[in-house]
């Protein structure tokens, strides 16, 4: 969130707090989710220039996202090109398949218990560790241009 703000402030784009919705609760069913982001996705549907693209933190938002969509008439991407973060392993089935951002989960939790096994040993730690994500192209996003 704080990477996406920064970038619109690079662009001197300020960030429109009417396009975001954080989700602040720790656990929800997936019809909770379906329902906060279907009131989100009518709020945005009212604004004078509703949003063609929706970023979701993760693949389990971009889903519920997808179906609020489709339960208000929406066709992804023809009408709102939607993004997920994770590439589980639904996120290659849905309708359409969503595009998402793949993070190697083995990577990530090899190099988590490294640094641990580290700090337990009183071994050097760096504060930051990188694991380069990738971009999946799916179906779920239209073309610029288009």
């Amino acid at each position: 969130f704080q990477s996406y703000q920064t970038s619109l402030l690079g662009k001197g784009t300020a960030p429109d707090p009417r396009l975001q919705k954080i989700i602040d609760v720790p656990i929800l069913t997936n019809e909770e989710v379906e329902k906060i982001l279907g009131e989100a996705l009518d709020q945005w549907l009212q604004l004078p220039e509703p949003p063609t693209a929706v970023a979701a933190s993760s693949d389990g938002y971009a889903l519920g996202l997808l179906r609020a969509a489709r339960k208000r008439g929406l066709r992804v991407p023809e009408d709102l090109s939607i993004t997920g973060f994770g590439n589980m392993e639904y996120a290659a089935v849905t309708e359409p398949p969503l595009t998402t951002i793949h993070m190697d989960q083995r990577a990530t939790g090899a190099v988590a218990a490294a640094l641990l096994l580290n700090l337990l040993d009183g071994l050097p730690c760096p504060s930051q560790a990188l694991i380069q994500p990738h971009f999946v192209e799916r179906r779920s996003c239209a073309r610029i241009g288009k």
